[in-house]
C-alpha cells in the first residue's frame, strides 16, 4: 500500500543542465582565501597543513579549511565558535540572525543576494541545573542561519549548495561553512523530465510489500549538489524523496531518503561514489562480524 502525504512537486516548463567548474585547490587559493576572512594568509604568522581531503591555514585560533574534491570551504574561530564561557546568552530575533549573517556573506563576496533563500535558523542550547534548589537555566551559545543555494529559480537539494554562518556572543561571527560549486557553462540548454508519477510508480515497485506500506512524506524537484568530499562535474535536475516503509506483522518502521536524476538522460555521478574502507575500517568491521 502507498499513502502519499506529499504533494508532487509541479515541474517548470524549462530546465538546464550545467557544467561545473573543476575547484581550484592549492596553497595560493588557502592564502587568498584566508585573507578574504582578514587573516594573513602567510607562514609568517601562521601555518599550512595538508592531508589527504582537506587543505588548511591556521592562524592563531582561526582556521580555514579548503576541500580538496569539491571545493568547499570551513572557516572557524576555534576559541568562540560552538564554545560556552558560562555566562554568554544569544539573544537574536531569526530577523536580526539573518540580517547579520547576510552582511558577512555580502562584505565576504560568498554569494550574491539572488543566488540563495534562508532555510532555516537553528540555535545550539546548554542548560544547567543546581542541585540543591533545581533552578534550571537554559541559554543559547550559537545561533546558525543557514541559506540554500537556488538556480533559475529552482532550489538546489543535497549536502551540498549550503551556505551556513555561526553567530555567537556579541552577535560575533564565529565561523561559517560554504559548499556551492561554481557553475562554468551551460551543458545542455533544455532537459527532457521525467514525470513525478514515473518516479513513485518505480518507487512502489521496488519496494512492493506484501504486507506493510510506503509513505511518501516528501517529494522535491530542484537541483541536486553532494557534498565536501565528492567530485562532482554536472549541476543536474533530481527528486529528492522521503520514504517511511512499514513492514512485517509488527510493523517495523524505517526512514529513506530516495535520490532520483529527473532528466530522462541523465548524466551519471548523481550519487556520491561508493568508497572503499581502509584496511582498519575492514578490520574492524571483521572483529564485529565475528
Amino acid at each position: 500500500m502507498v499513502k502519499l502525504e506529499a504533494v508532487l512537486p509541479m515541474l517548470p516548463d524549462d530546465v538546464r543542465m550545467y557544467r561545473l567548474r573543476p575547484p581550484k585547490v592549492n596553497r595560493g587559493a588557502l592564502a587568498a582565501l584566508a585573507r578574504r576572512f582578514d587573516l594573513h594568509g602567510s607562514e609568517r604568522v601562521g601555518g599550512f597543513y595538508q592531508d589527504r581531503n582537506v587543505l588548511r591555514y591556521t592562524e592563531s585560533y582561526y582556521t580555514v579549511m579548503l576541500h580538496r574534491a569539491s571545493g568547499g570551504v570551513r572557516f572557524y574561530d576555534k576559541s568562540r565558535w560552538q564554545r560556552d564561557w558560562g555566562e554568554g546568552d544569544v539573544k537574536l530575533s531569526d530577523r536580526r540572525a539573518i540580517a547579520i549573517a547576510e552582511r558577512f556573506v555580502t562584505e565576504r563576496e560568498l554569494a550574491d543576494s539572488g543566488e540563495y533563500d534562508v532555510l532555516k535558523v537553528s540555535r545550539l542550547n546548554v542548560g544547567t541545573v543546581e542541585l540543591e534548589s533545581g533552578t534550571a537555566q537554559e541559554r543559547v551559545i550559537d545561533v546558525a542561519v543557514a541559506f540554500q543555494r537556488v538556480v533559475d529559480g529552482l532550489p538546489v537539494d543535497g549536502p551540498g549548495g549550503k551556505l551556513v554562518v555561526y553567530i555567537g556572543h556579541g552577535s560575533q561571527i564565529t565561523g561559517c561553512e560554504f559548499l556551492w560549486r561554481d557553475i562554468a557553462s551551460v551543458a545542455r540548454q533544455r532537459v527532457e523530465l521525467r514525470s513525478p508519477e514515473s518516479v513513485l510508480e518505480r518507487l512502489a515497485r521496488r519496494y512492493a510489500l506484501r504486507r506493510g506500506s510506503m509513505t511518501v512524506e516528501a517529494f522535491r524537484f530542484g537541483y541536486f549538489e553532494l557534498g565536501w568530499n565528492d567530485r562532482q562535474a554536472m549541476l543536474q535536475p533530481a527528486y529528492v524523496v522521503l520514504l517511511k516503509l512499514a513492514t512485517g506483522e509488527r510493523a517495523f518502521r524505517v526512514r529513506k531518503v530516495e535520490v532520483t536524476p529527473a532528466a530522462t538522460r541523465p548524466v551519471p555521478g548523481l550519487a556520491p561514489r561508493r568508497r572503499r574502507p581502509t584496511k582498519e575500517q575492514q578490520s574492524r568491521r571483521e572483529t564485529r562480524e565475528a
